[in-house]
């Protein structure tokens, strides 16, 4: 049997491996987006790395479908294509918000290898690419909430222990 201390050691040694196979990202956002982003956060109850990671990880999953399927449109969107497009947009140039608020973003090295190895084949760096992806997902939420559409709970949180609980209930006495 274990000492209490030995315990400690081995958890810690856990702990300790957990976070070694873990990448941090560095992650900016302007004071609107971030604001955004806690408050949906704190509605749904979930923990901002996981969201930031979630939201990434769903994404890979779509480009590598994407790409098993060659439809390359998820990853050509990176692409600053002004140049090759005859007719410029004449609308006013608008300034990007200052990107003062500085989250750092955990992820497993298995999604952050994938980061790394979109990211050398798109003309962004995997921290733009981050915000970029997570910027474009919180307003999609939003107008999803505006709809009063959930479907993107299950990316966040997981439903499975309520609906064996509900599972249950219906084998053991059904209507």
């Amino acid at each position: 049997m274990l000492a209490d201390h030995e315990k400690s050691e081995i958890k810690n040694s856990n702990a300790l491996s957990s976070i070694e196979n873990r990448k941090t990202y560095e992650l900016h956002f302007d004071e609107v987006t971030d604001g955004k982003i806690r408050v949906f956060c704190e509605v749904f109850d979930l923990e901002l790395n996981n969201f930031i990671v979630n939201t990434v990880k769903d994404d890979l999953y779509v480009i590598g479908a994407n790409i098993h399927q060659n439809d390359y449109d998820t990853i050509g969107k990176y692409y600053d294509v002004s140049k090759l497009v005859g007719v410029q947009p004449r609308s006013v140039p608008h300034k990007e918000p200052e990107k003062n608020v500085i989250v750092e973003a955990e992820f497993p090295l298995l999604i952050s290898g994938a980061i790394e190895c979109l990211c050398d084949k798109i003309p962004l760096t995997a921290e733009e690419y981050i915000v970029d992806l997570v910027n474009e997902e919180i307003c999609i939420l939003i107008d999803n909430i505006k709809d009063r559409c959930y479907d993107f709970l299950g990316k966040y949180k997981d439903f499975s222990k309520i609906e064996k609980t509900i599972n249950r209930f219906y084998e053991e006495d059904p209507l």
